[in-house]
């Protein structure tokens, strides 16, 4: 039998032809070409795998078959951040939900998200996210839901756009995503990502997908991780540890120039209550 490293490089040759992929040492040699020398901190490291072989206990959605299809896994940086100031102290945000905030309170005439992403939004966050630290935040990484009963919904859901134009119009809208925020030790350090059964555009039967956004240094370092059926977000969000190491030994970039802590993840995953009940819905929608 193939080991899993091997089958994921034996991945990356096989569709090298068709997709562009590489292994981190083809990779390496196409960077050793390149003048880099102002551009030393740019990173971005890929492997391509089967599902089976990164996230333990992988299902397929609607049946309880293994999972067969491809999962990306990459590390990417460096990531800008978002200056601008609020009402409240935004250093709990990684880069990438503090850009989202600045793009939800600009003022556009054709949307009318920033109306709701105001100052109470982000003092009932800031009033919220006071009332977790007593949790173990410090020694587990801590999920919670993305709830749109949350007025902070409106400055980072994915959802957040088309929400605000249905709730202009009348009193409900129908989210495509759910989404989760990781936390440690007081700030966010990854997000989650899943479909669900409901498509906008169409009445086409849906195959929701989930993935993973974990931040290293606060987002200006970010892997991501998917897709892969939703009906194993559970199985994955609690192998975060496994997912990550196995990475980590699999590439042969020295990430120490970046200060990365690799042993970010390998800790204890705990589930807010209303995560838990996020989570078992969407297994009841994929099982």
């Amino acid at each position: 039998m193939k080991s899993i490293g091997h089958l994921a490089c034996s991945l990356l040759l096989c569709f090298a032809g068709v997709a562009g992929s590489q292994t981190p040492s083809q990779h390496q040699e196409q960077l050793n070409t390149l003048d880099l020398s102002e551009r030393d901190r740019e990173l971005s490291e890929r492997i391509i795998w089967v599902q089976s072989a990164l996230i333990p206990n992988c299902r397929k959605n609607f049946e309880p078959a293994a999972c067969d299809g491809l999962v990306f896994q990459y590390i990417q940086a460096p990531f800008t951040r978002d200056e601008a100031t609020y009402v409240i102290d935004t250093s709990f945000l990684s880069h990438s939900l503090k850009n989202l905030l600045g793009s939800s309170t600009f003022e556009s005439e054709h949307f009318s998200v920033h109306k709701r992403c105001d100052e109470s939004a982000l003092i009932a966050l800031d009033k919220w996210r006071k009332s977790i630290d007593g949790t173990d935040l410090e020694n587990a990484v801590f999920v919670t839901f993305l709830s749109p009963d949350e007025p902070w919904f409106f400055c980072f859901h994915r959802d957040r756009w088309q929400a605000s134009l249905a709730l202009d119009e009348s009193s409900q809208f129908d989210l495509e995503y759910r989404e989760f925020w990781l936390w440690h030790a007081g700030k966010v350090v990854g997000q989650v990502e899943c479909g669900t059964l409901y498509r906008r555009r169409s009445d086409a039967w849906r195959f929701p997908q989930c993935k993973f956004k974990l931040n290293f240094l606060n987002g200006e370092v970010q892997m991501e991780i998917g897709p892969f059926p939703a009906a194993s977000l559970r199985d994955a969000m609690f192998s975060i540890d496994l997912m990550t190491s196995k990475f980590w030994r699999s590439i042969e970039r020295d990430l120490r120039v970046y200060g990365t802590q690799k042993e970010l993840f390998y800790r204890e995953v705990l589930l807010d209550p209303e995560a838990g009940v996020a989570m078992t819905a969407i297994e009841a929608e994929t099982r």
